[in-house]
């Protein structure tokens, strides 16, 4: 191994052929202990390996260009390395350039200085360099490949693609690179290249835990690339069968998920595809099942459901559109914030009402949505089972007093829209007599704590008030 990866490794307390995950979890570790303020120096250090090392362990070993044969320049190149083993990339850049001045065109120094200069923090030197070596060696992948990068590091995505494409076509096919490959051509708005490239990355099927986020990084392209019905069925298909394949590996949650935020954002309207629809909530689902209680996998499954049922034409009432939002907006805001909550609640109570007022279209939904829509369906079980039985009038006579309690704050559902004639009757100030004429009385009102006119000595309070005899 390298001098200077092994100097990488040390610095994070590693061993060598650690993984990307192990790096990472090293590297969070170490700078906590070691800040910039308390010890910068070695803080320095560390951000150097992980940079190196976050996408894997070096390079291969072989190299294009063979060590230099000139006794100066070989101990000037065991200087350098010297120096990057112990984290001075700064130095061991230094090094290169003074020997360069004896060989300008040697190209093993001009790679390991471009190297050097990349891993020390600057890309834009680094990018300079190799582009000198490519200028002597047109045909080395190695010194595109590096050019590539650099110049892609320091921001330059516009000018770094053509370069990305020539090393693709010298032949450079590690994973770390299509994947900065598929980035740029995706920065640059070339959606066809950046799929033909995420796809390239997908032949590869020797997945371990040490490069599988290569492969998610792939889907996570290919998400923000559909742009057809069939495109998103072929890539939930696939999705879906690489997650039940690799099922046991770790993984972030958010990344797993980002192939379908992707695919949502970019064509929303697709989850409208029952079809589509079906195979994505497969898909959330077996995510569920690695990262249980995750609030994010639940939002999205939320979101394609209602946008699935918003164009559903399989259902006979409409309520069900604004039950399913409200259920998943109830279920999604818990109890943080009260007066979303209650209007919320208002929703829902709007959309059980209308549903109720069409017994015969409720029953033929109910099985359509258990089968088709189970989501839906498990949160408002107690609803439709209750709706469904026997006390079905009281559940009604329940669902419209809670109803009318929030319906002067809410004015707009749709039920007392379609339905008017549920509107409870509201005369104030007269009181109905008979059912035909206002009650009208006769002398003055007697007061509650007033001697009842009955003679009994008692207060009207408690004697006579109430039984209709003189109120």
């Amino acid at each position: 191994m390298r001098a200077d990866y092994a100097a990488h490794y040390d610095a994070l307390e590693l061993e060598p052929g650690a993984s990307p995950a192990e790096v990472k979890k090293a590297y969070f570790r170490l700078v906590r202990q070691y800040t910039p303020e308390k010890d910068p120096e070695h803080f320095k250090r560390i951000r150097q390996a992980y940079e190196a090392l976050k996408d894997g362990g070096p390079p291969p070993e072989t190299s294009a260009f063979p060590e230099p044969e000139e006794p100066l320049l070989r101990e000037a190149v065991q200087q350098a390395l010297e120096e990057a083993r112990r984290g001075d990339y700064e130095e061991a850049s230094r090094i290169y350039q003074s020997a360069l001045k004896l060989r300008p065109d040697e190209p093993y120094l001009l790679l390991h200085l471009a190297e050097a200069q990349k891993t020390a923090g600057h890309p834009q030197k680094a990018a300079k360099t190799a582009a000198r070596l490519t200028e002597f060696y047109p045909e080395s992948k190695e010194a595109h490949t590096l050019t590539a990068l650099a110049t892609y590091d320091r921001g330059w995505y516009k000018k770094s693609l053509p370069m990305f494409r020539r090393a693709f076509e010298l032949g450079e096919r590690d994973l770390a690179f299509l994947t900065d490959y598929a980035s740029a051509a995706m920065d640059n708005a070339e959606r066809e290249e950046t799929g033909r490239i995420s796809r390239e990355i997908l032949k590869n099927e020797a997945w371990t835990k040490d490069n599988i986020e290569y492969a998610i990084e792939a889907y996570c392209h290919l998400g923000h690339c559909v742009r057809t019905r069939e495109d998103a069925l072929s890539l939930l298909d696939s999705y879906g069968n690489f997650l039940t394949k690799y099922r046991r590996f770790p993984h972030d949650t958010p990344h797993l998920l980002t192939p379908l935020v992707g695919m949502y954002s970019m064509r929303p309207d697709f989850m409208e595809d029952f079809e589509v629809y079906r195979k994505a909530d497969a898909v959330l689902l077996k995510i569920d099942a690695m990262a249980p209680e995750d609030k994010m996998v639940r939002l999205l499954r939320y979101r394609v459901a209602t946008s699935a049922i918003h164009e559903e034409k399989r259902i006979r009432n409409s309520a069900w559109v604004g039950l399913a939002e409200m259920t998943f907006n109830a279920v999604l805001m818990g109890d943080s914030h009260k007066d979303e909550a209650e209007m919320t609640r208002f929703g829902t109570l709007d959309a059980q009402l209308c549903l109720m007022k069409e017994p015969d279209d409720f029953r033929a939904d109910v099985s359509f949505i258990r089968e088709n829509y189970p989501l839906l369906y498990d949160k408002q079980r107690d609803f439709i089972e209750r709706a469904l039985s026997d006390n079905r009038d009281a559940l009604w006579e329940q669902l419209k007093r809670q109803f009318f309690k929030l319906e002067y704050k809410y004015e707009g559902g749709h039920f007392l829209e379609l339905y008017p004639e549920e509107r409870p009757m509201r005369i104030r100030g007269v009181r109905i007599h008979d059912g035909e004429r206002p009650f009208v009385r006769d002398g003055k009102k007697i007061g509650r704590n007033a001697p009842c006119p009955c003679g009994s000595g008692k207060k009207f309070k408690r004697c006579c008030m109430g039984k209709g005899i003189y109120d």
